[in-house]
């Protein structure tokens, strides 16, 4: 009896150990597939290439036909000899938009006087602007009116695209109240404008 109870017990032993080596197996092969599956994983990668950037330009140009400083018509138009008092002149000065990029404009002016003194012409001069002429005389409403030459008169002005062109026509005039010791005396105007890009 006892030698069959052995002999049970060691077939359940011998079993027992069978079964754990199976899993143990069983395990290692699970192992062995999970670990080849990761090395064997695939890869791809793709490329995306931008387009070409580029700066614009800013390019205010002046008068017509367009140039970079004093317009020969407009340094022909805008003068006069013999001014008194109550005296006004016109001209016609184009502005353009000759770069690649919007911007807005503005002015100032300066004064080039004769003689010596503080009564010069160029600081009895006004200068006014009109967003508009006729046959070389300004019409409309006025942008500003009656402004000293020296310094800055005209303000910051609307948006101006790239290619496109504005008129202001500009009347100097010589006050009613001029004093009698601007005689004789002349003057030469410089009007420097600035462009703005405008932001996007």
């Amino acid at each position: 009896m006892s030698s069959h109870k052995s002999t049970r017990r060691a077939s359940r032993t011998s079993w027992w150990r069978s079964a754990r080596l199976r899993a143990v197996l069983s395990l290692g092969v699970v192992l062995g597939v999970g670990t080849t599956g990761t090395m064997a994983s695939w890869s791809d990668t793709a490329v995306a290439t931008s387009g070409t950037f580029t700066t614009g330009q800013l390019d205010l140009k002046l008068g017509n036909p367009a140039v970079d400083a004093n317009p020969p018509q407009f340094t022909t138009d805008f003068a006069m000899t013999g001014m008194v008092p109550g005296s006004t002149k016109d001209g016609v000065l184009r502005i353009t938009n000759a770069g690649t990029v919007p911007f807005t404009f503005k002015a100032s002016g300066s004064a080039t006087n004769s003689g010596v003194g503080t009564d010069q012409l160029g600081a009895a001069l006004r200068i006014s602007v009109y967003p508009s002429s006729s046959a070389g005389v300004c019409t409309g409403t006025a942008i500003v009116t009656d402004q000293p030459v020296n310094g800055a008169f005209l303000p910051s002005q609307a948006s101006l695209a790239n290619a496109a062109t504005r008129d202001l026509c500009f009347r100097a005039t010589l006050p009613s109240a001029a004093s009698t010791d601007l005689q004789g005396k002349s003057s030469v105007l410089t009007l420097t404008f600035t462009a703005d890009q405008v932001a996007p």
